[in-house]
């Protein structure tokens, strides 16, 4: 299959889980369960003091007088009534805490550049990788410039000579120990999420009414955006380079059968990948770059704010769903500078179809030096 293929499986997928979201009717899911401090030192306290507010929030033939969330407004703030100061203090720490988690975990997550360049090989362990994180991370689409600096040095990034391809057991092992750390991130990122929105309540849904859109579906709709952001990143790649015509006497399998082997087995273990220079599209390449960063970095303030105005989430809870944020980000930084490694010393770019002698660069990123053609001693 071609990477154009995938892309608009993958585009298919998001345009049909985007309907579906907005189509959610408003929620009486919440408060019913709480992070396990306050489930139990302050539920009962919450329902001996707010028994009508309870009672209205879930009460389902009560109509909306049309002023918003109503009835979870009420709760809400009878409840931090009854929180009392101290906790209320402990909150706010917590909060600003909460509030970093998209900014900060870009810092140690993989960028949109890199995991677009992974996609080229294996889109759907790099479309798992990317939701390791709350947000995108929006850094520069320097794609040449991220082979160079990861095939830096003759060394590779793991040096066990049994991942350098040769034992099937091995390609194994690497692939399914990816896949777990890619998986694991994803869920732990949706678990969390379906925590702060089940088992805590965020008040910028509440203040921001969006008509047919509940409480409940506010931060997964926010989550399910980086796919079509990651998508975009993957069409800005696509702009820039493409796969090269493959060798003549190459005799190619089947497209899904090709799919599914490059998928599955590590760059460090498949086959040596020619990308190819477009050199036509640059101007749309570039817009559509910049437009790309510019969404994903509304994406992370407007996860700020989501997270940020979390409540009833004390800071003990806090730490361990913050921990478990930074460590998936860690992971997937790792599985992405392996990956990167591997797949700088297997990649060669070629010039882009039709520019003269005078103007090839030919760039191969190996463990050998780079060579430039075209420059004369005089220059």
């Amino acid at each position: 299959m071609r990477p154009s293929n995938t892309l608009y499986l993958l585009v298919a997928h998001s345009l049909y889980i985007s309907p579906a979201t907005a189509a959610l009717d408003r929620s009486r899911s919440q408060f019913k369960h709480f992070f396990p401090t306050v489930e139990k030192y302050a539920k009962w306290r919450f329902h001996k003091a707010c028994p009508e507010q309870f009672a209205n929030y879930f009460n389902e033939s009560l109509p909306d007088p049309g002023l918003g969330h109503k009835y979870s407004g009420e709760l809400m703030e009878c409840i931090l009534e009854e929180w009392g100061e101290l906790n209320k203090a402990n909150m706010a720490v917590t909060a600003i805490l909460l509030a970093l988690l998209p900014a900060g975990l870009v810092q140690f997550g993989p960028s949109m550049a890199e995991i677009s360049i992974l996609s080229t090989r294996r889109p759907f362990l790099a479309t798992l990788l990317g939701f390791g994180l709350m947000s995108p991370n929006p850094a520069e689409f320097d794609f040449e410039g991220i082979l160079q600096k990861a095939g830096k040095g003759s060394a590779p990034l793991a040096p066990i000579r049994a991942l350098d391809g040769r034992y099937f057991i091995a390609k194994v092992l690497v692939s399914l120990v990816e896949y777990v750390i890619a998986m694991g991130s994803t869920a732990n990122c949706f678990y969390q999420l379906y925590r702060f929105t089940y088992h805590a309540i965020s008040l910028a849904p509440l203040v921001v009414y969006v008509p047919g859109i509940p409480e409940t579906a506010t931060l997964f709709g926010w989550a399910f955006l980086n796919l079509p952001l990651y998508l975009l990143s993957f069409i800005v790649f696509a702009l820039a380079f493409h796969r090269a015509t493959p060798q003549s006497g190459y005799k190619r399998r089947n497209r899904w059968i090709e799919f599914i082997i490059a998928e599955l087995t590590p760059c460090g273990q498949g086959p040596h990948l020619r990308l190819q220079q477009r050199g036509t599209r640059e101007t749309l390449q570039r817009l559509l770059g910049a437009l790309t960063r510019l969404i994903a970095g509304l994406h992370i303030i407007l996860g700020t704010v989501l997270i940020g105005s979390i409540v009833l989430i004390p800071m003990g809870d806090s730490l361990p769903v913050i921990y478990s944020f930074v460590f998936a980000a860690i992971l997937t930084r790792a599985v992405l500078s392996y990956e990167m490694s591997c797949l700088a010393k297997r990649t060669e770019i070629e010039p882009a179809q039709g520019l003269g002698s005078d103007q090839v660069v030919h760039e191969t990123h190996s463990l050998g030096p780079k060579q430039y053609e075209g420059l004369s001693q005089e220059d």
